[in-house]
């Protein structure tokens, strides 16, 4: 027998009227016996025929049910793997590669409403339709607000406009699990440069608000858990030990290859040049023992330090460092070593794993000079730097 497809709403009538009209049926069969036996006999058969048909209409949209519940599932899963990648790379970075994404849903999601009254009824009903998802995304401002930052920088509109209302509740229910993070500071910035373009809702000023005093928050417990080892009279962990090997293809400045930091900050006057080459030769015995680097170089000029943020954070995602920590799944990374000194009034000393090439471009970017060498009259001849094995920033 050959099956016909059937839209499933006229499935439905048409079981609906049939299921009606067979409730509402008494059967009479013939005063004779062997006619009515006979009459039994043949709505036995047609009642088992009809009794299959509904079984398999039943089966068959059980299984359409469950695939498209699959589809559905699956359709949520790329969209959410999708944004916690977008995300992810985000806070690793703690910038925005783009920030059209986040821009276009500031201003569908907090912006002025579109004038509909000249559009078609199909427009109309998929701007009410967009309007109820944006009431919702609203309304998650105030209790979950990294929810909406989320949202905003992992979800393209057309992600989340166009999708079926499942599709769309899924969205928010995972949205709703985020965890508080620290977002880019550059997302404040955004959000200040959209408001000035246009008048935007209350609910923007709230998750402007809510993010911003966490921002400040966040950069506070720094400050203070700083200023309270400071008060102790103790060094901070150091992220690292220092005299731990570098990986294959980088080299590393310890504290034994260079004038120490008490050394350093008993030097009033760090701009007078004759005082710090003559402090490099007292500690001689120190510097020229168990060398693992061939050049130092400091002194750019401060002009150029506003340059660090895009650069450095770019530089030490090519370090040979970052990729074997990103190989192994570690999701610390010791690119970014702090060491605090016991002097009170003394400077903090930063170093960054950064990638050879990258690390010699930085160099050039930043116009270092060089102020220290293994040999005093080993004068750093940049033209050879291909040579040297691997590139540690000492800020």
């Amino acid at each position: 027998m050959v099956t016909r497809s059937t839209l499933a709403t006229h499935a439905l009538s048409a079981l609906m009227d049939q299921a009606e009209r067979f409730e509402m049926m008494s059967v009479h069969l013939a005063k004779s016996p062997k006619l009515a036996i006979k009459q039994a006999d043949e709505i036995a058969k047609c009642g088992a025929r009809l009794i299959d048909a509904v079984n398999k209409i039943r089966r068959d949209a059980e299984t359409a049910a469950l695939a498209c519940q699959e589809r559905l599932q699956n359709k949520i899963h790329v969209l959410k793997t999708q944004a916690d990648s977008r995300k992810r790379k985000i806070l690793d970075t703690q910038r925005l590669d783009s920030s059209r994404t986040i821009r276009a849903n500031f201003r569908l999601i907090f912006g002025p409403a579109r004038e509909t009254e000249f559009s078609s009824k199909s427009t109309k009903h998929l701007m009410s339709t967009v309007t109820e998802k944006i009431n919702v995304i609203r309304g998650l401002c105030d209790e979950y607000p990294d929810s909406v930052i989320a949202l905003s920088i992992g979800y393209p509109t057309k992600a989340w406009t166009e999708p079926t209302a499942e599709v769309f509740e899924a969205i928010v229910t995972q949205l709703k699990q985020e965890k508080v993070e620290e977002w880019p500071e550059e997302i404040l910035d955004i959000m200040n440069e959209v408001r000035n373009e246009r008048p935007m809702s209350a609910e923007f000023e709230t998750l402007y608000v809510k993010i911003s005093e966490r921002q400040g928050r966040c950069r506070r417990r720094v400050d203070e858990s700083y200023q309270t080892v400071l008060d102790a009279g103790h060094p901070m962990p150091v992220a690292s030990d220092l005299n731990t090997g570098p990986p294959p293809g980088q080299a590393k400045l310890t504290m034994n290859q260079v004038p120490s930091l008490q050394f350093l900050s008993n030097e009033r006057s760090l701009n007078d040049t004759t005082r710090i080459h003559s402090s490099s030769k007292s500690v001689s015995s120190m510097t020229n023992t168990d060398r693992q680097i061939q050049y130092m170089f400091s002194r750019s000029p401060a002009c150029k330090i506003g340059l660090l943020g895009v650069l450095l954070a770019d530089a030490i995602r090519t370090s040979n460092q970052w990729k074997m920590e990103k190989a192994l799944n570690d999701c610390t990374t010791e690119c970014l070593n702090i060491l605090v000194p016991k002097g009170e009034h003394e400077d903090v000393s930063i170093t960054l794993w950064v990638g050879q090439r990258e690390g010699l471009q930085l160099l050039e970017t930043f116009q270092l000079q060089p102020t220290w060498s293994e040999l005093s009259n080993h004068p750093p001849p940049l033209s050879q730097s291909q040579r040297v094995q691997g590139v540690s920033l000492h800020v």
